[in-house]
């Protein structure tokens, strides 16, 4: 009996997909876990009831974000990745099906002017009941964070560029005072910023934010110094000088009749 190193209760749980209870047999183990099979030992209980929870296990991307401000003329590109990019977890069924990804988002840039590589235990950022599958040394993700000088470019806009939306059909918009071009400076990621052309950029003036600062449905004649919206992408600029227009709003009729009125004349 001296050779009787520890008492294991082994259940089979292939193919399970939800919990296990069953009564199994004891066997005894020696202290290099060969199985002891000796009839004149005797055990106080031959079986023992067992409990096994079984989990549902998953490979679910990671997402990183940044905390905090780059170094002076830089910004975050966008770009961040990670190594592994995925990570498996188990936990209930129900619990692991409304899981998409794990979120990395305090991993903070302060002062930094180029990626910023860093290495993130991911235990830390698993939701309540759910858990790593793997070993600790696996658990350790190398996250980048990409970070990129900002480019500044002038660039010239052509008049015509410049446009009033969401205009009624009684409506006509002119820009009196607009001297070509109309320059604005952008700010942002060299690859967005090089992408753009001043041809193609497009100004825009909102006839609907128009009315409804003014508290009224339909904008009445007159002239509205507006800032300019440029069309530009959403991602990846930092700065656009804000550029301000005096727009004349005049009625269509109005005009139809004053080309009459001089067609009688002449």
């Amino acid at each position: 009996i001296s050779k009787v190193s520890k008492a294991v209760a082994s259940v089979n749980v292939a193919g399970m997909s939800s919990d296990i209870s069953t009564r199994v047999d004891l066997k005894l183990y020696d202290s290099e876990d060969n199985l002891i099979e000796n009839s004149s030992i005797v055990k106080n209980i031959d079986s023992v009831n067992v409990n096994v929870e079984i989990l549902a296990t998953k490979d679910v991307p990671i997402i990183f974000a940044a905390t905090g401000v780059p170094a002076a003329g830089h910004m975050l590109s966008g770009v961040n990745t990670g190594v592994p990019a995925t990570v498996k977890v188990a936990g209930k069924q129900a619990v692991i099906d409304t899981l998409t990804s794990i979120e990395v988002s305090d991993i903070n840039v302060t002062g930094q002017n180029s990626d910023m590589t860093t290495i993130v235990a991911i235990k830390e950022y698993l939701p309540d009941n759910v858990y790593y599958v793997g070993s600790t040394t696996d658990s350790q993700i190398s996250a980048t964070i990409g970070i990129e000088a900002i480019e500044r470019r002038t660039f010239r806009i052509p008049v015509t560029n410049i446009i009033a939306t969401d205009l009624p059909d009684t409506l006509a918009a002119e820009f009196p005072n607009l001297e070509e071009p109309v320059e604005i400076q952008i700010s942002g990621l060299k690859s967005v910023v090089q992408a753009l052309s001043s041809n193609t950029i497009i100004g825009m003036v909102s006839i609907t934010s128009l009315a409804e600062e003014l508290g009224v449905e339909e904008v009445p004649e007159g002239i509205y110094n507006r800032a300019v919206t440029f069309q530009i992408p959403d991602s990846g600029i930092e700065s656009v000088t804000e550029i301000r227009v005096d727009m004349l709003l005049q009625k269509k009729e109005a005009e139809n009749q004053s080309t009459q009125d001089k067609k009688e004349v002449q």
